[in-house]
């Protein structure tokens, strides 16, 4: 009876043992998710004169390789990554879209914009094709940002062409992290949408007369 009860004693023990070992060992600790915006900035307080009396800019369709919310790193020519804990707060197609739509608008190159609202007649529509959006990290001394669109402007009557252009930007970043590689966007997308104001100044677009 004794060995029994002995037995019992020691098997209780060792499973409070155990217990107590689970329940004080450290927990492993994730990286917490972290969800970012890109935002060109926009410094020009003089407004251009109109080129387009209404638009309608529709989402902009997106290479597979960058349509998911993860940021995606060039490890090497062959090798890229695509970052679990670091990514967009909404798709990146439908973000960067509605920052050309704002830019577009606070530039005064067109006058309304039907994407917004039921009660505008599109005069042209605006597409685009995000060809490129990730970090460069394949050369550790020299980490960069790359954003690439394609801009594609159709009359809304006859479905052709008007207006097109392909525009890519590199920026160089102090480290290979993702608070950095958004900076780097940043000013990759402000630099396009720059470019693209440029150029449809000086293109002969001409806003429909009343």
């Amino acid at each position: 009876m004794k060995q029994k009860n002995y037995a019992k004693i020691c098997l209780l023990l060792s499973l409070l043992g155990s217990f107590g070992y689970c329940s004080l060992s450290p927990q492993k600790k994730f990286p917490k998710k972290q969800y970012y915006i890109i935002e060109p900035k926009y410094s020009s307080s003089k407004k251009s004169d109109t080129k387009i009396s209404s638009i309608r800019v529709v989402k902009f369709r997106i290479s597979k390789l960058y349509e998911n919310k993860g940021f995606v790193y060039k490890k090497s020519d062959v090798s890229f990554d695509s970052d679990f804990y670091n990514e967009f707060l909404i798709s990146p197609s439908q973000l960067i879209t509605e920052r050309v739509e704002d830019w577009l608008l606070r530039t005064g190159l067109i006058g309304q914009t039907a994407s917004r609202t039921r009660f505008v007649e599109a005069e042209y529509i605006l597409e685009g094709y995000i060809h490129s959006l990730y970090g460069d990290f394949s050369d550790k001394k020299n980490p960069q940002a790359v954003l690439g669109i394609d801009f594609y402007l159709i009359d809304n009557n006859n479905m052709g062409v008007k207006f097109s252009t392909k525009l890519t930007h590199k920026e160089k970043l102090k480290k290979a992290i993702a608070t950095e590689l958004v900076k780097g966007w940043n000013r990759c997308f402000s630099k396009i949408l720059l470019q693209l104001t440029e150029q449809l100044k000086k293109s002969e677009l001409k806003p429909k007369q009343e």
